[in-house]
C-alpha cells in the first residue's frame, strides 16, 4: 500500500512539473548576414505585406533586398539548419536627421527577415526589426544600425520536439553600401521563449 501511495505521489508531482518544463526561456543572438543593395523591384517591401510596408510613403522610402542571405545563432538550445533567408529593408530616406550640407545623419529603417529551412526540416522564423541606419563619423566606414527587433513567430527543433519560439531584444549591426560580398550584419540579442 505504501509503495502504491508513493507511486501516486510521484505521478502527481510529475503532472504538476511537466507544464512548467514545457516553457524554456533563454538568451541568444540571432545574426543575419548578406549582400544588401537597392532592390530591382521597388515595390518589393510593400508587396511582401510585412513590417517593411510601415515605412511612410511620404518619406521617400527606398527598398533594399539581400542576396546570399543567412540566418544563424550562437545558442545550443536552438540550432538553425541550412535554409533560405529573405531579407528586405525599407529605408525612410526623406526623414533623416541630417540636413544639407551636413553629410551626417540617421535614417529610420524597417527590416523583414524570413527564414525557411531546407527540406525535410520544417524549421522557420519571421523576425521584424526597426531602428536607425546612421552614416559613419569616419569616411569609408560602414553605416551603423541600432534599434530593436522581435521574433514574431518561429518553429525550431529543441531536443526531440518541434517547438514554437518567440522573443524580442536589441539590434545592432553594420551596412557597407556599394561593396561586394557580405556587406550587411544584423545582430538581434534576444530573450526568447520556447513554448
Amino acid at each position: 500500500m505504501r509503495k502504491i501511495l508513493i507511486l501516486i505521489a510521484i505521478a502527481a508531482l510529475a503532472f504538476k512539473v511537466t507544464p512548467a518544463l514545457a516553457q524554456i526561456t533563454f538568451t541568444d543572438t540571432f545574426t543575419v548576414t548578406g549582400n544588401l543593395a537597392l532592390s530591382s523591384n521597388p515595390a518589393l517591401c510593400t508587396a511582401l505585406g510585412t513590417y517593411t510596408a510601415f515605412c511612410p510613403t511620404a518619406d521617400n522610402c527606398k527598398c533594399l533586398s539581400a542576396t546570399q542571405a543567412n540566418l544563424h545563432n550562437g545558442n545550443t538550445i536552438v540550432t538553425i539548419p541550412p535554409g533560405t533567408t529573405t531579407v528586405a529593408v525599407a529605408k525612410a530616406k526623406g526623414d533623416s536627421t541630417g540636413t544639407s550640407p551636413n553629410p551626417l545623419g540617421c535614417f529610420p529603417a524597417y527590416a523583414y527577415v524570413h527564414y525557411v529551412a531546407n527540406s525535410p526540416s520544417s524549421d522557420n522564423a519571421l523576425i521584424n526589426i526597426f531602428g536607425t541606419l546612421c552614416k559613419p563619423l569616419v569616411a569609408g566606414a560602414p553605416l551603423n544600425f541600432s534599434g530593436g527587433g522581435a521574433i514574431e513567430s518561429a518553429s525550431f527543433v529543441v531536443g526531440p520536439f518541434q517547438v514554437s519560439v518567440v522573443g524580442w531584444g536589441t539590434v545592432t549591426g553594420t551596412y557597407a553600401p556599394g561593396t561586394t560580398g557580405q556587406n550587411l550584419t544584423l545582430n538581434l540579442n534576444a530573450q526568447a521563449t520556447a513554448l
